[in-house]
């Protein structure tokens, strides 16, 4: 078996089963002949003639992210002139690629580009692994890997929410954790609210906004979280940027007043269980969160109160208080 058998036999058919066809969006090129001028080489000479190369393999997941291989005799030894010789390939301007493979077609040794041609191999195989395998090296070298591990750079020319953030964040999970509830309500005590997505943003006229939405593993207790619209909270603050100093952290505010017409299906507080709001309730609630950034999360305390009126016939205007004491922790990419 020569070189161009290690292409036929064994190369052809493992980028073909990770996903990778000629002409489509994931090409393969082959044989790309590459210049280096005599900057590139550190040559200081103006005549010094240029150097070409030629690229065995060329792979374009989404035409865009690349990665080579070098394909070598199963005789050759994978030594450092042809890891040196694969990093030169793979790290010219017009390559770009993010790995270098190279193989004799026994044996198969991935590097990562930007690391050098000095680097230990990020992955090693041999031949007869390629089966037991095959999943593993295409999570790594497929298309969809590819793209998925090397997105598309987007310039953020906003200014940034806080040290090392965007100017625009996705909460990608989070928690609030009640710890003491006023007057005690057994259900809501102790009680923990998943926070399942939500996003930050500067506001237009400054000031930062704060969206997330909750969910609650207990069903009763989702349900009126939904009814009083704490299902989807919006908070903001008048801070440009979120502090990082707990002594004097960074305070969101929230305000939702709202009417829960009577006949409406709701949920009676005294027994948890469903049932038609014989009347009319006004409901008022006030969010208080103070928090700091610890590197990708925002963390702190938070106060809630809630008021509840309703006129009861004969027996006049009532008006129920509650507050809510806990801790909360955001999770910002």
């Amino acid at each position: 078996m020569n070189e161009a058998d290690v292409r036929e036999e064994v190369i052809a058919p493992l980028i073909k089963a990770m996903g990778y066809r000629t002409g489509t969006e994931h090409n393969v090129l082959r044989e790309l002949s590459l210049t280096y001028s005599r900057v590139q080489l550190g040559r200081e000479k103006a005549n010094d003639p240029p150097l070409r190369g030629k690229a065995d393999y060329v792979l374009e997941a989404g035409g865009r992210v690349r990665w080579i291989i070098e394909a070598k005799a199963p005789a050759a030894p994978l030594d450092a002139a042809v890891e040196a010789q694969a990093w030169s390939y793979a790290n010219h301007p017009e390559v770009r690629a993010i790995y270098f493979l190279v193989t004799n077609g026994r044996q198969f040794r991935l590097y990562v580009t930007n690391r050098g041609p000095d680097a230990a191999p990020v992955l090693e195989f041999a031949y007869e692994e390629i089966p037991q395998r095959l999943a593993a090296i295409t999570n790594t070298l497929g298309p969809a890997a590819m793209l998925r591990d090397h997105p598309d750079i987007v310039i953020d020319d906003g200014a940034p929410l806080g040290p090392g953030l965007r100017s625009t964040l996705r909460i990608s999970s989070g928690r609030l954790k009640v710890h003491r509830v006023e007057p005690a309500i057994a259900p809501i005590d102790q009680m923990t609210v998943s926070i399942v997505d939500g996003s930050a943003s500067r506001r237009p006229d400054g000031g930062i906004t704060v969206s997330y939405r909750t969910e609650v593993a207990v069903n009763v207790l989702q349900t009126m979280n939904e009814q009083i619209g704490l299902n989807i909270v919006d908070l903001v603050t008048d801070d440009d940027v979120l502090s990082t100093d707990p002594a004097h952290p960074t305070v969101f505010r929230a305000v939702r007043d709202l009417l829960i017409p009577k006949g409406s299906a709701t949920i009676d507080i005294n027994t948890w269980q469903h049932e038609k709001a014989p009347v009319d309730f006004r409901v008022q609630v006030a969010i208080e969160a103070r928090g700091h950034l610890v590197g990708q999360k925002f963390a702190g305390s938070f106060t809630s109160t809630m008021r509840m009126s309703f006129d009861m016939p004969g027996a006049g205007r009532k008006v129920l208080d509650f507050k809510n004491f806990g801790s909360f922790e955001l999770t910002l990419v």
